[in-house]
């Protein structure tokens, strides 16, 4: 169930909304942009929407019971404790608030591939969601970051969805790059192939690198699957980060993390 949380006075003093779809996304895909904020005065709310304990009533599948032994807890309630307890170290690590809106990762809402298309089901689930979110904005009328979406994962394009609405709402929208979805070999130019015109911008994240690698450390269950084998990163995730990082400027010595919006 969604986590219920009263508005305290210091949410309405938020400058911007940082909204990732799991536990990790803002850390791996934007960390060192969201760092540079801070380090400006910046006061930044990160939103983890699906975040939910699914309990022992629902049945798991094969993925959700693999990624269950990856991450080192098979019991679901408690596994999701313990990624509820990274995104509070990233939080703190980045300087940031960390809200939990509670929802049940696609893991657990009947999805056994993540490229799979949203089920019909999950628009008013999304509609719940873009309501708390646009609550959440409209406490501080500053800028929302959401995911661009890489990858085609359910959660991660209902997510992204949510940004019509939000620009509708008069929000300054911004997209972050999936990572580490966005160096798999054509999946950004597939995305951006089916968007309207899309505007890129560069942030150098240099000095702040670190605090984007440090806020990823503490994703340790999620750094167990992404660096197996046959996991995304090809040896240490760090090294992964500022390859990247380094390409995108293409300037030696200088790392830079992208973001788009619509034209």
């Amino acid at each position: 169930m969604p986590v219920t949380m009263p508005v305290a006075d210091e949410e309405r003093h938020w400058d911007g909304l940082l909204v990732q779809p799991h536990p990790d996304d803002i850390a791996l895909s934007c960390g060192g942009r969201v760092a540079r904020r801070v380090a400006n005065g910046e006061r930044l709310v990160m939103v983890t929407v699906f975040s939910g304990s699914p309990g022992n009533a629902v049945a798991l599948t094969e993925i959700a019971r693999r990624l269950h032994v990856i991450w080192g807890e098979v019991d679901p309630d408690r596994a999701w404790a313990m990624r509820r307890a990274e995104d509070a170290e990233a939080a703190r690590l980045l300087g940031v608030t960390a809200k939990s809106l509670g929802h049940l990762d696609a893991l657990y809402r009947g999805y056994c591939t993540l490229g799979a298309e949203l089920h019909p089901e999950d628009r008013a689930l999304q509609a719940a969601i873009a309501e708390s979110i646009i609550d959440d904005w409209r406490l501080t009328r500053g800028p929302v970051d959401l995911p661009l979406a890489i990858g085609r994962h359910p959660d991660h394009r209902l997510v992204f969805e949510i940004g019509a609405r939000l620009a509708g709402e008069g929000a300054a929208v911004t997209f972050y790059e999936d990572f580490p979805y966005v160096m798999i070999e054509g999946e950004l130019e597939r995305r951006l192939a089916e968007l309207p015109p899309m505007i890129a911008e560069l942030t150098d994240v240099t000095d702040v690198l670190d605090a984007r690698v440090r806020a990823i450390s503490a994703y340790s269950s999620q750094l167990r699957s992404l660096s197996r084998a046959d996991g995304m990163f090809r040896g240490p995730y760090d090294e992964s980060v500022r390859r990247h990082a380094a390409r995108l400027g293409g300037e030696a010595g200088r790392y830079y993390e992208r973001t788009w919006r619509l034209a």
